[in-house]
């Protein structure tokens, strides 16, 4: 496994990678840590919190065609980077709200279709 990376990376497919990377720079804070670029598109990897997400432009093979997906994210203040996804862009699928399995959470969808349900754990 290469250094800064978990067992299991997500890679998101889109047509339009590039603007998906900035939202998630604006939107998550995330910080882009390689980019390989090629004529039919790119694929980035984005550090977000200690996990990296992959981004890749969709192409016309079936394997690369665009996907959405829903992702779970721990952050240290749901509340803060909820508002911050809005104003960068995201609609609300799912207002802010204490769980009954312990975490505090809001969903938000992108442009792209992907659902980010943005966490942080109830202090007891």
């Amino acid at each position: 496994m290469r250094a800064g990376r978990n067992s299991v990376t997500v890679d998101l497919v889109a047509a339009g990678a590039t603007r998906l990377i900035e939202f998630l720079k604006r939107a998550f804070n995330a910080e882009e840590i390689e980019r390989h670029e090629w004529p039919q598109g790119l694929y980035a990897s984005m550090k977000m919190g200690n996990s990296v997400v992959g981004v890749s432009e969709s192409t016309n093979h079936n394997w690369m065609r665009p996907m959405p997906s829903m992702i779970y994210m721990y952050v240290p203040d749901c509340d803060a980077l909820y508002e911050q996804a809005l104003r960068s862009g995201a609609k609300s699928i799912s207002p802010l709200g204490d769980q009954s399995y312990g975490d505090r959470h809001g969903g938000v969808e992108d442009a792209w279709g992907n659902q980010w349900y943005i966490a942080s754990p109830l202090l007891s």
